[in-house]
């Protein structure tokens, strides 16, 4: 009926446009953050609950700034995430008065970066260097080839290399201090208390919280439709919401339920905050997180509401 994901921006955009789109069958992600699935000729039928990389380059450029930094070398995984994320935090840093010394793509699963290392340093050792990519595909290496080459002393990161695996893998006190960014949520406590009293953590994984929203958002759409025909289900999430409806908040099925056969829009306050679609399906608002390493552990040190 309806697909909620995919999770990596490149695999989206590979069966949105080969599969989902020619089908007439919605897609919503909840983790997609390239700029690229904006511009897409997706006939209205790709969405995602997640905020855009957009977002994202603009807050980890700033934070830069705001921690000094007036040179920055760049090194990013070779995909839409990657080369979008890359092109935001560019942009916004250089027109902050920043400047990139250097900046190398880099394909998943290599045993050695060295060679993409020396291109984005180039211009000389940087302040630090910026690496957008993921931890289990060549994240994790890249980090440690820096460090053991001389390359940089500090790093700055991306929601994808947000985990303790890299934290193990080169060590606490290597990594002391480092900064980074990455889509967040103002999760309600209603998500955060089922979650954790069905399965007896906390949500543990980034994700989870749009995840959720993606799919209520769907039953939404579906019952205001009163169809599971994907043209119809797009009309109904471009018509749902409303910020002056009458407030659902996640889990409050029965409510949306009441709402949506009296005619009235829905206010949504999901799992991940509040709602609203622009005209490419992107969510219109969110929260970036800027997270510190320290003491061995991840902690938030605050968020940035757009």
């Amino acid at each position: 009926t309806a697909i909620v994901g995919a999770l990596g921006s490149g695999i989206t955009i590979a069966a949105a446009t080969s599969v989902a789109i020619p089908s007439g069958v919605v897609m919503i992600s909840p983790a997609s953050t390239s700029p690229t699935i904006s511009t897409l000729e997706d006939n209205g039928l790709l969405f995602r609950t997640v905020l855009s990389d957009e977002m994202q380059g603009v807050a980890a450029a700033n934070l830069a700034r705001e921690l000094g930094y007036e040179t920055v070398s760049i090194i990013y995984v070779n995909n839409p995430y990657g080369q979008g994320l890359y092109e935001k935090f560019r942009d916004a840093f250089v027109a902050s008065g920043g400047r990139v010394i250097g900046a190398a793509a880099y394909d998943e699963g290599d045993s050695s970066y060295r060679g993409e290392l020396e291109a984005a340093t180039r211009g000389g050792m940087p302040d630090a260097m910026l690496v957008i990519g993921y931890v289990q595909q060549g994240g994790t290496t890249i980090l440690r080839q820096a460090i053991e080459g001389g390359y940089t002393q500090r790093f700055l990161l991306t929601d994808g290399l947000k985990s303790l695996e890299i934290v193990d893998a080169l060590g606490a006190a290597v990594l002391e201090g480092t900064y980074g960014t990455a889509p967040s949520t103002t999760s309600s406590d209603h998500f955060q208390q089922a979650y954790e009293q069905q399965f007896g953590t906390p949500p543990p994984q980034p994700y989870m919280a749009e995840a959720y929203d993606a799919v209520f958002l769907l039953a939404m759409a579906i019952e205001k439709a009163g169809s599971t025909n994907g043209l119809a289900i797009r009309d109904a999430l471009n018509t749902l919401l409303d910020p002056n409806g009458v407030e659902v908040k996640a889990g409050e099925w029965a409510k949306a339920r009441e709402v949506i056969a009296s005619g009235q829009k829905v206010r949504y306050v999901g799992a991940s905050g509040f709602f609203t679609f622009d005209a490419n399906g992107d969510r219109t608002n969110g929260v970036v997180e800027v997270w510190k390493i320290t003491g061995g552990n991840i902690v938030t040190e605050r968020q940035i509401e757009f």
